[in-house]
């Protein structure tokens, strides 16, 4: 703990000369005149909610230089400072809105502060005369805090899942089998409109529709408000919501080579005071490739060499039911219940040619064929309730969420040698419940007599969640007799173990803003109890941690904004990673968890940058660094039967220092450039007594995504990325290359659309993994067919598409009052 406050007062110290400087050169700058003051709020149009997070900027009428600019807070409020006297004008950006302009403003030295009121972002082409919007949606907008992605304006994902979104944004990497990473990580939370998934953050991005969802927050240090666990974040999936009285219907189909195909429809009601809505959604993908490697073993100085090459498949397909319902009882007041059923089923089959080259003996050649299969069935509900006080900012919230998932999996290895005789085999099941309560208390109390987002006051956020998780699991091992061809089951390796985990929670924010910096510190203060027991022991940990955490930001001059950030987290093993007892894996390697592991431990800070241009142009630049303690990994251990035997331990200690850039600009009127890139240097500092070493690696990664307009109706999207190697505490992944390309053609009413995908044009992607150590080394090699081409075929009746169609004319007078 002494090392993360350390680490952050020796930030903050170094921020805040440079900060005073530069407000004090500002102040000198102004000539004695008294500095105009800009305030407001963005709302939505249509609806009246306030529009966070939106990008205001002053620009100077006479050459379209910046004088200042700032983003709207979580109530769509605005201030902007010291504003130098001159003719100027006010634009307002945000995606999935048109850019909101306020021409002929006048700044005058000495003028009053000027509240601007309300100030609307349309989703219709609007023209007046002091007010016009156009066109200007960004596929990602950087914000202080996240990163916001806008859906519609990624074609490679159309008829996809959250997973084909994510495929081209910053701080995201996912593998061609389709593993998500953030930040080098697969460990972070998915939630769904701010609510925690029911599934696996990997299983749940694979199970929400592209089309169902607005947007996607990628939040890579969050504040103590939320859940602490998974070392790299978490991804906030937005869902979309009507704006405007009426039906509407959303309509996907997509159907693509090998079998891939799918679908999803989405009803929406929305009336005076209840919202409905009903979606169904499934879909079926099939990824196969083939496969090669080996494994060099040693062994009292004599080392085997086991080679294999082969095919596989890997097969997923799932149904989504979702519906809610939302009640507007008052002015103040919102009920929410929702609900979420649904089936996610998954196998992978592989078939190899294996060669053992002993390091005494003939060469053994032999058949294997391996067959998993899972099947899981969810269901989930929640039900959030909000009051809103008189003051603006002064909310109560409470929630509770109740889930039940069954899974079902099954593993099944088969090796015959080549004229056919069975020579070992094994099936391994595994099934059993899991539920979950979750509830939560959430306090927002503006502090101080003035508004606390302006300047005058401050926000105190207090909040409580408690969760409670009970699982249990049957296992079951059953190996071949070869002589009788019977399976026969293994006692030892046949058991129940159960799982029950509390985890309650509370914490406090305190924001506050003071000029042109921002200020948000809190405690998050959790404790765990969990328990897993097996059939003759079990292990019980109850752990009360610590989870402070700080976000700054300060405003160094018109357009230029820095931030700086730093929270601790942790990183908790799953439940089997803690089961006793041997599972087989193929009929060379068991498998056994660690009732011994420790959690991951993950202290981690950024500092931000973004420079906001003339014209929609921005440059953002993140720099991280992450400390990981107790790292987690699986290790292969030679048994003196030359059987593998894996098992998962705390590894050692990971330093992390990375640096991401994002850039986006119009070229022309027709074709848009978004480049995005990342750097980070890994240290991996391994344990000797485990046989773990030292590496010391850097790895890029960057991402080109053009987007081009061919007429009103055609766009054109072409996607490159590449993957730097990965290195491990005990060898390293290797990097590989993509190329994508989109093409989408919607209809004249824009109602209809037919997208055509292909993916990997180059056959570039795959995945390899190479292991390093004394006794065991080991590369493996999984190439799946490329490219992949798919259509797919949209259609929607959208009452905020209807509203946006209609003429509309808007006028602000902003004549005298020093503007």
């Amino acid at each position: 703990m002494r090392t993360v406050f350390s680490i952050l007062l020796a930030l903050v110290m170094g921020v805040l000369p440079l900060a005073a400087q530069t407000a004090g050169g500002r102040q000198a700058g102004m000539g004695g005149a008294a500095p105009g003051v800009l305030s407001g709020r963005v709302l939505d149009a249509e609806v009246g909610s306030p529009v966070a997070w939106a990008n205001v900027v002053v620009l100077s009428t006479r050459d379209s230089s910046l004088i200042a600019g700032t983003i709207t807070d979580t109530e769509g409020r605005f201030r902007l400072d010291n504003l130098r006297p001159g003719p100027a004008r006010l634009e307002v950006r945000f995606m999935g809105y048109h850019t909101l302009t306020l021409d002929s403003l006048r700044l005058r030295p000495g003028s009053p502060a000027r509240d601007l009121g309300e100030l609307q972002l349309h989703q219709a082409v609007l023209e007046g005369e002091e007010l016009t919007v156009r066109t200007d949606r960004a596929p990602v907008e950087y914000h202080i805090d996240r990163k916001v992605v806008a859906v519609d304006q990624q074609l490679a994902a159309a008829g996809g899942s959250a997973v084909e979104i994510l495929e081209t944004v910053p701080s995201v990497d996912v593998s061609i089998d389709g593993t998500v990473s953030l930040r080098g990580s697969t460990s972070f939370t998915v939630l769904v409109d701010g609510r925690p998934s029911v599934l696996d953050a990997n299983d749940a991005l694979e199970q929400m529709p592209a089309s169902s969802l607005e947007s996607i927050e990628i939040i890579t240090n969050p504040s103590a408000r939320y859940d602490p666990e998974g070392r790299a974040g978490m991804i906030n999936l937005i869902t979309r919501k009507q704006k405007q009285s009426g039906t509407g219907i959303r309509l996907n189909a997509r159907i693509g080579q090998r079998g891939n195909g799918g679908g999803d429809v989405t009803v929406t009601r929305r009336g005076q005071h209840v919202d409905l809505e009903l979606a169904v959604d499934g879909n079926r993908r099939n990824n196969p490739g083939v496969s090669e490697g080996w494994e060099r073993t040693t062994l009292a100085g004599q080392t085997d060499l086991l080679s294999s090459r082969g095919d596989f498949s890997r097969e997923r397909s799932a149904l989504g039911l979702r519906t809610g319902l939302t009640w507007r009882a008052t002015e103040s007041d919102q009920i929410r219940l929702a609900l979420r059923t649904g089936t996610r089923d998954g196998g992978r089959r592989s078939t190899e040619h294996l060669n053992l080259q002993p390091a005494s003996g003939e060469d053994f050649r032999s058949n294997s064929v391996s067959n998993s299969t899972r099947d899981n069935r969810f269901f989930s509900t929640s039900l959030d309730g909000e009051h809103r006080f008189a003051r603006k900012g002064h909310t109560i919230a409470l929630g509770a969420q109740l889930s039940h998932r069954t899974g079902e999996e099954q593993s099944e290895e088969l090796t015959r040698a080549l004229d056919g005789r069975a020579l070992s085999g094994s099936i391994s099941r595994e099934d059993g419940p899991q539920d979950n309560m979750e509830f939560t208390l959430d306090y927002t109390l503006p502090l101080g007599s003035g508004e606390w987002d302006q300047g005058g006051g401050s926000l105190l956020e207090l909040g409580a969640r408690s969760t409670f998780e009970d699982g249990t699991d049957q296992l079951s091992t059953s190996e071949l007799d070869t002589l009788t061809q019977y399976y026969d089951m293994l006692p030892d390796a046949s058991r129940e173990i159960t799982t029950t985990e509390r985890v309650h929670a509370v914490y406090g924010l305190l924001s506050s803003r003071v000029g042109p910096l921002g200020v948000k510190g809190g405690l998050r203060v959790e404790q765990d109890d969990r328990t897993v027991a097996g059939l003759d022991s079990s292990v019980t940990r109850l752990q009360t941690d610590l989870f402070p955490s700080l976000h700054l930001s300060w405003e160094l001059r018109p357009g230029n904004t820095l931030s700086l950030s730093g929270s601790r987290r942790i990183d908790r093993p799953r439940g089997w990673f803690l089961e006793p007892g041997l599972t087989r894996v193929n009929s060379y390697t068991v498998r056994t968890g660690n009732p011994d592991l420790s959690p991951e431990y993950i202290n981690s800070f950024e500092l931000g940058w973004q420079r906001v241009f003339a014209g929609g142009r921005s440059l953002s630049t993140e720099t991280w660094y992450r400390t990981t303690s107790n790292l987690m990994e699986f290790m292969t251990v030679v048994q003196p039967d030359g059987s593998r035997l894996q098992s998962p331990i705390n590894a050692g200690s990971e330093r992390s220092l990375g640096l991401e850039l994002g850039w986006s600009q119009d070229l022309n009127s027709w074709w848009n450039l978004n480049l995005m890139g990342s750097l980070s240097r890994i240290r991996l500092t391994g344990d000797p007594r485990l046989g773990t070493g030292d590496s010391d690696r850097s790895s890029w990664n960057t991402r080109m995504q053009n987007r081009i307009k061919l007429g009103p109706l055609t766009r054109i999207q072409l996607d490159g990325n590449y993957h730097s190697p990965q290195p491990t505490t005990q060898g390293e992944s290797a990097g590989f290359a993509t190329v994508s390309l989109s093409v989408r053609q919607q209809s004249a009413d824009r109602r209809l659309s037919l997208t055509l995908q292909a993916n990997d044009l180059l056959d570039q992607a795959r995945h390899e993994m190479t292991t390093r150590r004394t006794d065991y080394s080991a590369f493996r090699r999984f190439q799946p067919e490329s490219p992949s081409l798919q259509m797919i075929l949209s259609w929607t009746l959208d009452p905020d598409r209807r509203d946006r169609d209609k003429p509309t004319r808007e006028s602000m007078d902003f004549e005298d009052d020093g503007f």
